[in-house]
């Protein structure tokens, strides 16, 4: 796990690293954002990243065949948690609505737009930005959204560590 974390902790830094040549070199008269909101973004991106990666390893422990892990992410990711994000939205509580924000692809969505949103739109209306840009309803704080990625990472990573003790390797 802690090899796939640092693949994708390093994947995120290159990725950081080309968008903002690219950037640079597309519009070099634009304006950046300040050096504090930018280095944080990009540090809250590699951390996504890394959990990110940690949690297919474990979850690719979980499950006896790779492939089958990978489709079974990708289509969670895909089909999965927009499906279960759109009944939730259609609960009558606001809190049921909320949910949505702790599954975890929407909680790294939340966890990377919260700076963005809030340099760019202000404290006030950042967190609509959020909602808008990530699909959900009341996103909490993007440190509460990366903790809950990293909980979710924890809990598939104790699940593959437990099938992975029970499987027969001889």
């Amino acid at each position: 796990m802690l090899v796939s974390a640092g693949v994708g902790g390093s994947y995120a830094v290159a990725t950081v690293v080309v968008g903002v040549l690219a950037g640079v070199a597309a519009d070099a008269g634009a304006a950046f954002p300040g050096a504090g909101p930018l280095l944080a973004t990009t540090l809250i991106g590699v951390a996504v990243s890394a959990l990110w990666g940690a949690l297919g390893a474990a979850f690719g422990t979980a499950v006896n065949n790779l492939v089958s892990a990978l489709v079974s992410l990708l289509l969670y990711l895909m089909v999965g948690e927009l499906l279960i994000g759109a009944l939730l939205d259609e609960a009558e509580s606001e809190t049921t609505r909320s949910l949505a924000s702790y599954m975890p692809g929407n909680a790294g969505e939340v966890a990377v737009y919260g700076i963005p949103a809030e340099e760019l739109a202000g404290p006030v209306t950042g967190p609509q930005v959020v909602e808008l840009l990530a699909g959900v309803t009341s996103p909490p704080a993007w440190g509460v959204a990366l903790l809950v990625l990293a909980t979710w990472t924890v809990a598939v990573g104790v699940v593959g560590w437990q099938v992975a003790a029970r499987r027969d390797i001889t």
